[in-house]
């Protein structure tokens, strides 16, 4: 019994440990890389299918978390620009094949109500010179 109070506990103190840096709350916009997020846009293209002649660099993830039940939720245009700032950090040229996925179940271990979760490939295009 005392073993499964224990797991219990720490369980429920994993909810308020930190969330890793790619993870954003609500609709928040960190204003000291407002330049960052301008380049990033212009440089980073969000395609559906790797170009012919790109080299694939990774995979990029970002998510934003619901925490606040009195403020809109993320959105996944939100989550998309998180992405492009991601691969534009990571040199990247674009990213393709985006995937947003809502969570609720393990959003709870985050501290959060839902979390919108966004994963992308990176790739470099053929027409970048290095």
């Amino acid at each position: 019994m005392c073993r499964l109070i224990a797991v219990f506990f720490v369980v429920l103190l994993a909810g308020c440990a930190t969330n890793s840096a790619n993870m954003r709350v609500g609709t928040e916009q960190p204003y000291s890389s407002l330049g960052d997020q301008r380049a990033a846009a212009r440089s980073v293209v969000v395609v559906d299918i790797i170009p012919e002649g790109a080299s694939v660099i990774g995979e990029v993830d970002a998510s934003r978390c619901h925490r606040n039940m009195l403020d809109k939720p993320p959105t996944n245009d939100e989550v998309i620009a998180d992405l492009t700032v991601a691969a534009y950090a990571r040199g990247a040229d674009g990213i393709a094949g985006v995937q947003i996925t809502e969570q609720v179940a393990s959003a709870f271990l985050k501290n959060c109500w839902s979390a919108l979760v966004g994963r992308a490939t990176m790739f470099r295009a053929g027409w970048r010179k290095s």
